[in-house]
């Protein structure tokens, strides 16, 4: 599980914003798991919008409006149905539960030569990917990479995690 410190947030037309410590690989449309921050803001969301500029609110056609003029760095933005908060700083925590598919059962299968796995040895290769998925990415993410959830970086990686 990948979690991230809240530093900002604010709440403007039914939609919250927080701004995160460090840069994040939280998509659009990701469930994210929000606490400590206070009761408004905790839960379990989804992700609307990473916007990269202050959220100003939201037009007639209920677009989502910015100041260009005022960059904010590592935000998300989620629907959330209360009475506006202004920018404030915050505490708490942002988490979600990265799935990492650089490698699959299979290739450990062929790395290792197997001719044809039983079923419990591909159970166990499966197991064993998503561990060594698992392992990998946050040992990479805790270097300070931000890497794709589903393409390896390259082909030592692929190797080292098979």
């Amino acid at each position: 599980m990948a979690t991230y410190t809240v530093t900002n947030k604010y709440l403007v037309d039914n939609y919250a914003v927080l701004q995160l410590l460090t840069p994040n690989e939280i998509a659009v449309g990701q469930s994210i798991t929000v606490a400590g921050v206070d009761a408004t803001f905790n839960g379990t969301v989804s992700v609307v919008a990473l916007p990269q500029y202050l959220f100003i609110g939201v037009d007639d056609q209920g677009d989502l409006l910015y100041d260009y003029q005022v960059p904010i760095q590592n935000q998300v933005l989620y629907a959330k149905t209360a009475t506006d908060v202004e920018r404030v700083a915050a505490s708490g925590t942002v988490a979600y539960n990265p799935v990492c598919t650089w490698i699959t059962a299979t290739n450990i299968e062929d790395w290792l030569g197997i001719g044809t796995a039983t079923a419990a040895d591909t159970t166990f290769l499966t197991q064993c990917a998503s561990a060594a998925n698992a392992f990998c990415y946050r040992r990479r993410q805790e270097a300070g990479y931000i890497d794709s959830l589903t393409t390896s970086p390259s082909g030592d990686v692929t190797l080292g995690t098979i």
